[in-house]
């Protein structure tokens, strides 16, 4: 995270996904994201609104749920204060 927005790397991918402040829209933990199940691990969802499109985005991060939960509720604060 930085002081534009967020940026994350998916899976298999070499250049990183940036989401700027103004874009998001939301995030939440869930379960499934895209059809994938990852076996009851948490998946960081963010919601983000690019060229009149309301998309999201879902993230693996590899932390465990009382931490992830921390970073959903930085990004929420960070989100609602853009």
């Amino acid at each position: 995270m930085h002081e534009g927005g967020g940026e994350f790397r998916r899976l298999l991918t070499k250049t990183p996904m940036a989401i700027r402040w103004e874009e998001m829209t939301g995030a939440d933990l869930g379960k499934w994201h895209a059809g994938r199940y990852l076996g009851g691990r948490p998946i960081l969802k963010v919601s983000f609104i690019r060229d009149n499109q309301d998309l999201m985005a879902g993230f693996y991060l590899g932390a465990d749920g009382p931490q992830m939960e921390e970073l959903v509720a930085d990004l929420r604060r960070r989100i609602s204060a853009s």
